[in-house]
């Protein structure tokens, strides 16, 4: 991430001093996620390029360099990752001792910007039943079939985020009679690892229980310590390495996929579903499911872990729109009585 610049030092420093401000920048580094860090670098070093070709400096862009950098890009992204960026680009010069004065010109470009280019945003699709269980059927008798079961049925009943499965260890699994209690000892809204718990209760049929799914898949791939979901390779052996997030996300596309087209249906529409799916849809499968049935939205809130409900809200709302619209019990056009004979 650049500019690396360390925080504002005395003239001349001791040696001492010199290491303990080091440590200091290093810390303040590790306040920030892997990943968001990984994308501050990248959305960073494309503001760089960008200035280089117009002959600016990144370091020393003016809010009105960075607002003409945000219009240039949006014939070709959303409005949503253009914020991104430019709250990026703005937090990396901040961290580095180089803020960006504000002047309020950029935040007019910006409400201009989404006032013509913003859209809806478009979520990823839940999973119905039918297409759930088709999926599961699909998959074949291997080692890949049988992670592959564990993966999507632990997300789905445990609405985690990818980041949560491929970081899970088997020592963040207890399992007895009545399911398994999964820690998650790092997330996205809980970044200072303090830890949350989620249990999954076992189901009557194991070819749809998560607990029997991840317990078949630790057995027979001989997992008996480190990340429950790994790498497979061509042959169906198990790789010593962890899954990698972007992963998750390719194989319930490809399970899916496989799924849909046994169920016969034609080859346009389930490439229509398909361009739905990402690895949030398992997420977004018990949330729309639960919220259907008579689970309390708080109830909810505490197995999704979301920080604010109001996220959560507009799942539910969104899922249940059948449940509340005023017009279940509305009829805006005169009965017409039947003519007697």
């Amino acid at each position: 991430m650049a500019p690396r610049e360390p925080l504002s030092a005395s003239a001349t420093p001791s040696r001492l001093y010199s290491e303990a401000l080091k440590r200091a920048s290093d810390y303040r580094l590790q306040a920030l996620s892997d990943e968001t860090r990984t994308t501050y670098t990248k959305d960073y070093d494309e503001f760089a390029r960008w200035c280089r070709a117009m002959a600016l400096e990144a370091a020393t862009a003016t809010e009105i360099d960075l607002a003409v950098f945000a219009a240039s890009l949006c014939d070709t992204i959303s409005v949503a990752t253009i914020k991104r960026k430019v709250s990026a680009i703005r937090t990396v010069r901040s961290y580095f001792g180089r803020p960006i004065e504000e002047t309020g010109e950029l935040k007019r470009v910006l409400a201009g910007i989404k006032r013509q280019h913003g859209k809806p945003a478009v979520g990823k699709a839940a999973l119905e039943p039918d297409q759930l269980a088709a999926t599961l059927d699909a998959l074949p008798n291997s080692r890949a079939g049988r992670r592959d079961r564990a993966l999507i049925l632990a997300g789905a009943y445990g609405a985690l985020r990818r980041s949560d499965l491929v970081a899970l260890d088997v020592i963040d699994l207890r399992f007895d009679a009545e399911g398994c209690t999964v820690t998650i000892p790092r997330s996205k809204t809980d970044p200072d690892g303090k830890g949350e718990t989620i249990a999954l209760r076992r189901k009557e049929d194991r070819r749809y229980c998560p607990v029997a799914s991840l317990e078949i898949w630790l057995r027979t791939a001989g997992i008996k310590a480190g990340p429950v979901f790994r790498g497979m390779t061509k042959h169906d052996t198990v790789r010593a390495s962890r899954l990698s997030k972007s992963a998750v996300g390719e194989i319930l596309k490809g399970r899916v996929r496989a799924g849909l087209e046994a169920l016969g249906m034609d080859a346009e529409e389930v490439s229509a579903l398909v361009d739905q799916i990402g690895s949030h849809s398992l997420r977004v499968t018990l949330i729309t499911h639960a919220s259907r049935g008579n689970i309390t939205t708080r109830d909810l809130q505490a197995h999704t872990r979301h920080v604010k409900i109001e996220t959560l809200e507009r799942y539910v709302r969104r899922a249940s729109a059948m449940n509340w619209t005023p017009t279940r019990g509305v009829d805006l056009t005169p009965r017409v009585a039947e003519k007697g004979g």
